[in-house]
């Protein structure tokens, strides 16, 4: 005898492709049930981007008070452990059956486990069977797709991180001691290589355009410039914040280049600068960080 569990979480599995853009490939999981109900591979703009997201689907009967901030959801322990196992964002997706046009709710297990559980339910691992989590009702679909294309992507972020740290310690290391002009050069082409990494500043994460124009290309540019040894146009001024600083006084005296005027100071110490806001790309596994912000702000990424 098949019980109402299982009928409703099937048909909850039949609504859930509903939920996601027609280009978005599903796919459903076949043989013994691990935890994995169905995969989600994402296109955007016609074209692959090479991630996807794996879907553990729930349906309930019951409707969802949308007035509510949190909907209460009591997973097996079994299944968040399993959940950790992959890179490849987890979703929990919870679908109620009987609404007249299909939504779900969703939550990112393996951010949630690090960012709320690992703080608030210390041992969960071991001692109980299952844990209670918080599924925020903003977390509904259709209406997040750019939320969920910009999870399917951390995979491609770790790794980009790990390039970004060795392509800093290689400018760190050509800058040690009294760089000269020509070694600037070197600091340009390593610094321009950044803007190809995948799933950090090719526009698939909300902070990368920001962490880019505000750190990356001021040092770009001012790396640039001590290299061709040249002052800066006004434009350029205009995306050096350091350097705008003194952007007046250039304007009206042009000064000059001296190997150590105020000009080679300030461009200097705009690619300095770069190299510390840059660490700012590792703040996304900063769970102490992040489950603050969820406690105080309600601010999550899960």
């Amino acid at each position: 005898m098949r019980i109402q569990t299982h009928v409703v979480d099937t048909t909850a599995r039949r609504l859930v492709p509903n939920i996601f853009p027609a280009e978005w490939e599903h796919r459903e999981s076949t043989g013994r049930d691990y935890g994995i109900d169905m995969t989600i591979e994402l296109f955007r703009n016609g074209q692959a981007t090479g991630t996807s997201l794996l879907l553990q689907i729930k349906g309930t009967e019951k409707e969802i008070d949308n007035t509510m901030q949190l909907i209460p959801f009591d997973m097996p322990v079994q299944t968040l452990r399993y959940a950790e196992v992959f890179v490849v964002p987890v979703l929990l997706v919870f679908c109620p059956i009987h609404v007249s046009s299909t939504r779900c709710y969703y939550i990112w297990l393996q951010d949630y486990i690090k960012t709320v559980l690992d703080f608030e339910k210390a041992g969960w691992r071991k001692h109980i069977s299952t844990v209670r989590l918080q599924i925020p009702t903003d977390n509904v679909m259709p209406g997040k797709e750019a939320h969920l294309m910009e999870v399917s992507y951390f995979p491609q972020r770790l790794f980009g991180a790990t390039n970004v740290a060795r392509i800093l310690e290689d400018v760190r290391h050509k800058l040690d001691g009294l760089p000269s002009f020509r070694d600037y050069g070197d600091v340009h082409d390593m610094l321009s290589s950044l803007h190809n990494l995948p799933g950090v500043f090719d526009g698939s994460w909300k902070y990368g355009d920001f962490i880019y124009n505000q750190s990356c290309l001021p040092a770009i540019i001012a790396s640039d410039l001590l290299c061709q040894r040249r002052c800066p146009s006004k434009d350029e001024i205009e995306k050096m914040p350091i350097v705008r600083a003194i952007g007046s006084s250039l304007k009206k005296t042009g000064f000059p280049f001296a190997e150590e005027g105020e000009l080679v100071f300030d461009l200097k110490s705009q690619v300095q600068h770069a190299l510390n806001c840059l660490n700012s790309l590792y703040e996304e596994t900063n769970y102490s960080l992040k489950h603050t912000l969820w406690v105080n702000e309600g601010i999550h990424s899960f």
